[in-house]
């Protein structure tokens, strides 16, 4: 239990320890991900889509190793991986749905669509420059119906502490 929570941590390969005392669900493909949070998404109160997973996966995965003596003309196709947050966007009900949204510059419209389009209740916003790597950041916190709110730069933790207390503070307010 976390802040009083039952957390339920569905995660790929990840090099950051988890929190003890959490439920770990693993998983290793973006398929995989979508079904493990199908079916953990029904019994959530809150949930938080952190993960960054690829937008894209091999149409036909590899079974043995292509050589380049042999395989010099082959090719390969990708196709897009579901959209994980948007599925579940569909059927959050009185679900309080939190995504991340890594950006490449200081735009807010194409999260906020995102945030629109996904159905979340926050969208947490944060640039690559300043995240990856990095044990500093600064994030934008967008609301469908409010203004922005910034963020000013602080180590990462306290940064997610914030979040979290945020998520409290509007998810007790959408369940009264």
């Amino acid at each position: 239990m976390l802040s009083g929570a039952h957390v339920t941590v569905v995660s790929g390969p990840a090099a950051a320890p988890l929190p003890a005392g959490v439920r770990v669900v693993r998983v290793t493909t973006a398929l995989e991900m979508q079904k493990a949070m199908e079916k953990e998404f029904p019994r959530a109160d809150i949930c938080i889509m952190a993960a960054a997973i690829s937008d894209f996966r091999p149409k036909e995965p590899l079974i043995e190793k292509k050589q380049r003596d042999r395989d010099r003309d082959w090719k390969l196709t990708l196709i897009p991986n579901p959209d994980i947050a948007e599925k579940l966007g569909e059927k959050k009900g009185r679900r309080f749905l939190v995504c991340f949204s890594l950006e490449i510059d200081d735009d807010l419209k194409r999260p906020k669509e995102k945030m629109m389009k996904k159905k979340c209740n926050m969208m947490v916003v944060n640039r690559a420059s300043e995240s990856l790597e990095q044990d500093q950041t600064t994030v934008t916190l967008l609301f469908p119906d409010r203004p922005p709110e910034h963020l000013q730069k602080q180590c990462k933790q306290d940064i997610a502490g914030h979040i979290i207390k945020r998520i409290a503070q509007e998810s007790k307010d959408l369940h009264g």
